[in-house]
């Protein structure tokens, strides 16, 4: 029995579609916590990726770091994220076949995979997910490295 909108949802303990390994976020194993695979109050329609904040200025005091949020209508997705200058260029991989759970985030400090940091300037966030049945999502967000 499934009762949407309440926070009681009964699904069958038996039943091997409710049962996943958690999300490569957290280490595949939550003890004691909730599974990042468990299901939240509130489902996203085909889901979701958004970047907070979109300017960030790298080793600032106040954020200096892009938040890659990320919200699905089933947990289990594969997900390959990169960063990409205006040239075209992969700059940063921050995520290469990462299990997801519903929902959760990555995090972008403005490095780049040789260790350098970014310039200041434009960037877009590439991210594509997919899941066992074929499904594949992309999405393309900006985000800014200003400076002061």
């Amino acid at each position: 029995m499934r009762t949407e909108g309440l926070l009681i949802i009964s699904d069958p303990g038996n039943d091997y579609q409710n049962w996943k390994s958690a999300s490569t976020q957290s280490g595949f194993a939550t003890p004691g916590y909730i599974n990042s695979n468990a299901r939240p109050e509130t489902v996203v329609a085909q889901g979701t990726i958004t970047i907070d904040p979109e300017v960030f200025i790298p080793n600032s005091e106040s954020t200096d770091f892009a938040k890659i949020n990320y919200a699905f209508e089933h947990a289990g997705y594969i997900a390959n994220i990169k960063v990409i200058d205006q040239e075209g260029h992969d700059i940063r991989t921050i995520a290469n076949n990462e299990t997801l759970g519903f929902e959760g985030f990555f995090r972008w400090d403005g490095d780049r995979d040789d260790g350098r940091k970014a310039r200041m300037g434009y960037y877009a966030i590439w991210v594509e997910v997919f899941d066992v049945s074929g499904e594949v999502l992309t999405f393309r967000k900006r985000v800014v490295i200003a400076t002061r």
